[in-house]
């Protein structure tokens, strides 16, 4: 679906505002600073969808598998708080968040929130003092800090070769900003992807001499939010209520059709707070799927938004662990990567 014509001008003008904002920091007018410590950097240039999160989780889980001690920085989206602090088991995801406190669940690892991100750093190498590597979740945009190593996301579906700045698109700035990066990841890439590959390679090239890599998504089997156990008939057998709030949810349905029986889908806003009412929407749809057996499922990130809603405790809810994908050549390069700048820059 193309832009309403209307909407150029201003992407114009959004252009040249966020063009200036980073001449400044190329020119040192406006300064970047070193952290002091390695910082790997995970961003985009869009404004969602590319699969941040579980890249930021992998790259945690590499960096601990080669014997460092990562620890991650965040902003914090759609948090209620508004000081800078470290996640604590007692912190609620109203106070934290859905992804920061997705990671902190899932990685056990320190995760630092707050917009000052060299505040976060400083807070979380004083209390973590064995800290010897940053990543900084969704960084591209925050040019204070000077990263070691910046690798930018791009989603196959949605490259952003073929996407233009917001509003008329979901660009936070020019494609041209893609040379800051080290590496480049598409995500998401689809089954058949070799022709895909090619054709994103011609045009990403265009932008970035980077190395290119590419991964796809991994879902692992539902795992209960409570205490449900799964069907004993199989996923092949199951009938699913499949909701989420995220920016892009075609991945994750279209893994639910290739696992499960019949598929029912709700959607809503990418970080959506549910609702009693939505609660009530979900467990509608629910009683209205009429075979058996039957779940309902999410993604992990809400998962944690749900835990606490008594409505649920009852009924089979499951999440779909999610996790990105190398071939064994991007892998070993990625690992390779990571594992240079961060020494480099010790």
């Amino acid at each position: 679906m193309k832009p309403a014509r209307y909407l150029y001008p201003l992407s114009l003008i959004y252009g040249v505002a966020a063009w200036l904002r980073n001449f400044l920091f190329d020119k040192n007018i406006i300064s970047s600073k070193s952290a002091g410590i390695p910082v790997i950097c995970i961003g985009n240039l869009s404004v969602g969808g590319t699969g941040k999160t579980p890249m930021v989780a992998y790259t945690v889980q590499r960096l601990k598998s080669l014997g460092f001690h990562p620890a991650v920085i965040t902003r914090g989206y759609k948090r209620r708080s508004r000081s800078g602090f470290i996640i604590e088991p007692s912190h609620s995801v109203e106070e934290t968040g859905d992804e920061p406190l997705m990671l902190f669940r899932k990685l056990q690892t320190p995760v630092a929130i707050g917009k000052d991100r060299l505040e976060s750093i400083r807070r979380i190498c004083y209390h973590f003092p064995k800290t010897d590597v940053i990543v900084m979740d969704d960084g591209y945009q925050y040019r204070r800090i000077r990263p070691s190593l910046s690798i930018l996301l791009t989603a196959s579906n949605n490259p952003f070769t073929n996407d233009n700045l917001l509003p008329a698109g979901n660009l936070r700035e020019s494609r041209k900003e893609a040379v800051r990066a080290q590496a480049v990841i598409v995500t998401k890439m689809p089954d058949d992807h070799v022709l895909k590959q090619n054709e994103l390679i011609s045009k990403i090239k265009k932008y970035s001499s980077s190395p290119i890599l590419f991964s796809s998504l991994g879902y692992s089997f539902p795992v209960p939010v409570f205490s449900n156990p799964f069907p004993a008939l199989g996923p092949e057998s199951v009938s699913v209520l499949a909701f989420s709030g995220i920016a892009d949810d075609s991945f994750f349905v279209q893994n639910c059709n290739r696992m499960f029986s019949t598929v029912t889908r709700l959607s809503y806003p990418d970080h959506h707070s549910y609702s009693v009412d939505d609660l009530k929407t979900i467990i509608k749809s629910f009683d209205a799927i009429a075979s058996e057996p039957k779940i309902l499922l999410t993604t992990e990130k809400d998962m944690v938004k749900l835990q606490n809603f008594d409505e649920l405790k009852k009924l089979p809810l499951f999440y779909l662990p999610v996790e990105p994908c190398f071939n064994q050549e991007d892998e070993l390069l990625f690992t390779k990567l990571i594992t240079t700048y961060v020494k480099r820059n010790k």
